[in-house]
């Protein structure tokens, strides 16, 4: 009986892929202690919410919420661009351009999830969400890059937590920006082309490596 478990359990961690274990590292990293101190919470929250969605959330919403996982990514994209524009965001709140930034970020929320339950269809992708979500949060991450390297005080830009999920971020977009546009083929057909999903497993890997970064720098912190 035990050996059928260890069979079962072996079958599973077979079947998470490499980005999913990036991130299940930096989720550990995230919520362990260091010298009796805890990395910030926003960090470990936003952390903690990739987990859930990419681990949990997206793999059973199919069988016990709907016919297909599309909606669990449409609301994960919401998600994970609203962290991605919180700290970017944060970053500028002093500056000129802040509140026109916030205000096009709110409008793409409103919209979004306006969208998402107006236009509801469980075979769908919300693609218009993603792309855009996905674009405004590599503008403000190239935004931040741009800053920290050019206009701030000179920092070490390796010292910093979120130049790692900025560059994450950046070469996610840019290197996957075409394949975006069939993520409706990959997200729940299994016979989607091999070439397109390993080219957005890439991707995946390059911003999985982003959270880990910043989760390895937060904890440098502490």
């Amino acid at each position: 009986m035990v050996e059928i478990n260890m069979a079962a359990l072996i079958e599973i961690f077979k079947r998470i892929e490499l980005y999913k274990w990036i991130i299940i590292i930096s989720a550990i990293l995230t919520v362990l202690p260091k010298n009796g101190k805890w990395i910030k919470y926003d960090y470990v929250i936003f952390i903690l919410m990739v987990f859930f969605c990419e681990l949990i959330f997206t793999y059973y919403a199919r069988p016990y919420f709907w016919p297909t996982n599309y909606p669990a990514y449409n609301i994960y994209t919401i998600l994970v661009c609203v962290g991605y524009m919180y700290f970017f965001l944060n970053c500028f709140r002093k500056h000129p351009y802040f509140y026109l930034a916030l205000a096009i970020c709110l409008m793409w929320l409103i919209a979004s999830v306006y969208f998402f339950f107006a236009d509801f269809d469980p075979t769908k992708v919300n693609i218009r969400a993603y792309h855009i979500g996905l674009l405004l949060s590599a503008c403000l991450a190239f935004w931040y890059v741009y800053d920290l390297i050019f206009i701030q005080p000179y920092k070490n830009i390796f010292q910093q937590p979120l130049f790692y999920l900025a560059l994450g971020i950046i070469l996610f977009y840019f290197s996957a920006f075409l394949i975006l546009n069939f993520i409706h083929l990959m997200v729940a057909n299994e016979n989607a082309s091999t070439e397109i999903k390993e080219i957005l497993q890439k991707g995946n890997i390059i911003l999985s490596l982003g959270y880990l970064g910043m989760a390895i720098c937060m904890r440098k912190e502490i």
